[in-house]
């Protein structure tokens, strides 16, 4: 794994981190200035233009495996027909969603919406705002794909980090200044969101030697709707997977447990950023390179996240517990930890699955992933339902280790990596997680606890150090840098 890979997922890394930070700190201003039931609605249009926008990102990522191979072979032209494709054929999909979403919006809130008369009006007049952000979307999708395609990571996460904290300021402001109506908060989001899309497709053209505009090349488009379908089966299928144990808490156990549920996943799941950092570098370079290498390259990839996320998780188990009772208080936190510590768990695995499922995507078949992913869910739905029956919350954090562990197998088998091997490279790290697994569900929480927790988190990184070369030149550079 060379200096430039290892350098490109920590900027990534920084380009995740930062707007997670300034979505969380502008949280209560956004209350405070909104209100909480308009802030309500704008936190559920956020999701919702997230949602809207799956098709294009899959056809981005579709854009981004093709400019990555023609970028390899000095294809330079493939490169600007591949882009110009996918960004006629984002915009066309995000007219058409655009428009099914203002009208489908105009009658949900007109006939099924519960808010008072004052904050409809105010939704109705931002629904041409919230269609707007669906082209939008997929077009700065587009050209972020241009940008990752050819690995130029710095660039586009300046451009996406500076637009995203934007994206949180600007409207906070207008808010302040002008007036906290829906409308107005909308309109300064998505003017953010076009400033950015116009940064990234300068910043592409010139990076890809775009000298004109171009139509869109009927066989690249169908090549991508090809690829970017069956990422949008995975895809969709995959957030169905996420969020099934939740539907089925709310209907077997209750609202209130789904509560106490959520609160612990929602916190866990922020541990992925750093295998959704390693992933974004990994995929390009991937798509480019023949497949030995590739085979090379995803094992040293899962090595160093698994070296580099293991101590981040141990860390976490240990303070999973603390951190809920101050944040959300005891009676919360009293029945939340010791789940939230098996979920924990889960996110480790899932993202030595996610990186295998990427060497699957860009060199075996992106159809058999998702074919998978599809013909595992029925199987974990009916695992999940029995657990849930049977153990509760426990059983239901239990089920999603059962999902990600039986994915990650098939996914091996798909990619014709030995289960051996890539046991034998993660068995230190998994004999520590369930050994400080073990130490803190076995015992009560005191300062020996912690002292044995921070003794095995120094034993995975000595063995992290001895095994990965990358994290040992990673190592040495920071201590020649600091030196110097």
């Amino acid at each position: 794994m060379d200096k430039v890979f290892v350098k490109n997922i920590v900027i990534n890394f920084a380009g995740l981190i930062i707007p997670a930070f300034v979505s969380l700190a502008t949280v209560p201003a956004y209350i405070h200035a909104l209100g909480l039931e308009r802030y309500g609605v704008v936190a559920l249009v956020w999701i919702l233009i997230d949602y809207f926008g799956i098709l294009g990102f899959t056809m981005s990522v579709a854009a981004q495996n093709r400019i990555s191979k023609a970028h390899s072979a000095g294809d330079s032209r493939a490169s600007v027909e591949v882009l110009w494709s996918v960004v006629w054929a984002n915009l066309m999909i995000g007219v058409l969603v655009g428009a099914a979403v203002y009208a489908s919006g105009l009658f949900y809130v007109s006939c099924c919406m519960s808010i008072e008369s004052g904050l409809r009006h105010e939704v109705t007049m931002g629904l041409p705002w919230l269609a707007l952000a669906v082209p939008v979307a997929n077009v700065t999708c587009a050209f972020g794909a241009a940008l990752t395609g050819v690995e130029r990571f710095g660039v586009f996460n300046t451009t996406q980090t500076l637009g995203t904290v934007l994206f949180q300021l600007v409207p906070l402001g207008v808010a302040f200044v002008i007036g906290p109506t829906f409308q107005n908060v909308l309109a300064a989001a998505i003017l953010m969101r076009l400033l950015t899309a116009a940064r990234l497709a300068w910043q592409s053209s010139r990076m890809l030697g775009v000298s004109r505009v171009m139509g869109p090349r009927r066989e690249v488009v169908k090549s991508l709707f090809d690829f970017g379908g069956w990422m949008f089966v995975g895809t969709v299928t995959s957030m169905v997977s996420e969020s099934i144990d939740r539907v089925l808490i709310a209907s077997t156990l209750g609202a209130r447990l789904v509560a106490l549920y959520s609160v612990p996943k929602n916190l866990v799941t922020r541990l992925n950023i750093l295998a959704f950092a390693v992933e974004r570098v990994l995929f390009p370079r991937l798509s480019a390179v023949d497949s030995a290498s590739a085979a090379t390259l995803m094992q040293e990839s899962s090595q160093f996240l698994a070296s580099v996320l293991t101590p981040i998780v141990l860390a976490a188990m240990l303070a999973v517990g603390p951190f809920l009772h101050v944040w959300v208080g005891n009676e919360v936190a009293s029945v939340a930890t010791p789940f939230a510590r098996i979920l924990i768990i889960t996110m480790w695995i899932a993202g030595q699955a996610d990186v295998v499922r990427i060497l699957v995507q860009s060199h075996v078949s992106v159809g058999k992933a998702a074919r998978t992913s599809m013909l595992q869910l029925p199987v974990y739905v009916a695992v999940l339902w029995i657990a849930i029956q049977q153990f509760g919350l426990m059983g239901a954090a239990v089920a999603n280790v059962f999902r990600v562990s039986l994915d990650y197998v098939i996914l091996l088998k798909l990619s014709r990596t030995s289960f051996r091997l890539a046991l034998r490279s993660m068995f230190a790290h998994v004999v520590l997680l369930l050994v400080c697994l073990w130490l803190i569900s076995a015992f009560d929480i005191t300062l020996m606890t912690y002292v044995a927790g921070a003794v095995l988190i120094l034993a995975d990184m000595a063995w992290s150090l001895a095994m990965s070369p990358a994290l040992r030149n990673m190592g040495r550079s920071l201590l020649l840098r600091l030196y110097f």
